[in-house]
Order: structure tokens, then sequence, then C-alpha cells
């Protein structure tokens, strides 16, 4: 309690959208802070509760925790519908709202695909595929990356970090190209096997 009454004041702000969890495990791990947050909530200090999560399954084991009512979770050009359609659009379904996260994939798109090496090299046809997809729309990598998670309809909001106000002006231009929905489709199609090439934290350096 005291910890969102000190953020409150610090922020100076009366209350906050939504308060997340950093990850699934922080969440599990700490069940009496869920009692907290439910009563911040009461109080409408914070109107969301939200767990930053990683993979479908911690999504299948949200969809039944009521109090839970925003995942933020990664989606992007290879982490795409064919790998979080079904789990998201249940999510939807009973009412939660679904944030994503990671939509360049640490940087990864932007790399020529002969510098990707190391344990990444599977990734290497894949990206070529998507370079192809962005060439042959005319559409810039930033362009294609980002609208592709803002088209899909399963989706409430798409976080990105940036460096600079230029980087988010040039964001703000990406997205106001939209996508035409056949290259979208292009997209879904791109099968990544090993889902643990997805997840950074599993990259070695």
């Amino acid at each position: 309690g005291s910890m969102v009454s000190s953020t409150l004041k610090k922020l100076a702000i009366n209350s906050i959208d939504t308060l997340f969890y950093h990850s699934y495990n922080d969440f599990i791990g700490s069940p009496n802070t869920l009692r907290e947050l439910v009563l911040e909530v009461e109080k409408g200090r914070v109107k969301k509760i939200g767990v930053s999560v990683y993979t479908n399954q911690e999504i299948e084991r949200l969809l039944d925790v009521k109090e839970v009512k925003v995942i933020q979770a990664p989606f992007n050009l290879l982490d795409n519908e064919l790998q979080r359609a079904d789990v998201f659009n249940r999510a939807k379904e009973i009412g939660k709202e679904i944030h994503t996260r990671s939509v360049f994939l640490q940087g990864l798109y932007f790399k020529s695909p002969n510098s990707i090496t190391g344990h990444l090299t599977p990734l290497r046809e894949q990206v070529q595929r998507i370079n192809t997809i962005a060439d042959s729309a005319g559409v810039s990598m930033e362009c294609l990356a980002l609208n592709y998670a803002l088209s899909k309809p399963y989706i409430d909001r798409v976080l990105i970090g940036v460096d600079n106000v230029e980087q988010l002006q040039a964001n703000l231009k990406a997205i106001q190209t939209g996508l035409p929905q056949e290259v979208a489709n292009e997209i879904d199609q791109i099968m990544v096997e090993d889902i643990r090439l997805l997840n950074p934290s599993t990259w070695k350096a």
C-alpha cells in the first residue's frame, strides 16, 4: 500500500492506469502483493493490475486470474500471429487487455541477414524473408515492424522504447503509413520452430 502511495506522490498523480508485475515469476512469488493491489484498485489509486510475461504458457495460467486485467507480452514479425494469436484471442474473449512489446526484437530486424551469426544463425533465413517482404511492399523495416503489430485487432497497445525525440518522431511517421493487409498476411505465414530464439533473455553475447 505504502509503495503505491509514495509512487503516486513522486509522480504527482492521483492514480496509476496499470501497475505491472515485472514477470510471471514475480507475480506467483508474491501472493500477498496481489491482495494489497486489489485494495489499491478498490480505493481507485490503481485502475488495473497487469503482468508482464514471455511465454504462452504464462498467459494461459493468467487466464483464470480475474484480478489480472492486462497482459503484456512480446509480439513482432517473427514472434507473430502464428505464435501468439490463439492465446491472445482467448485472453481478449474473457475481457483482458493485451499490450505488446519487443516490436523490433532488440534491433534484430535492422541487421543485415549475413551479420546474424552464432546461435541466432537459424533466424537468418527468416530475417532475409522479412527484408524481401519490406522491399517488395516498398516500406521501411521500421514501418513494417510497427504497423504489423498495430494491425492486429487482438492487440490493444504496442509499447516501444526510443533513445531520443527524433526516433520517436520517425516511429510516429512510420505508423501513419499503415500496412496493406496482404503484406501482414505474408508475415503471418513466417514460422520460427525454435521459439527460444525469439526470447532475447536466452541470447548469448
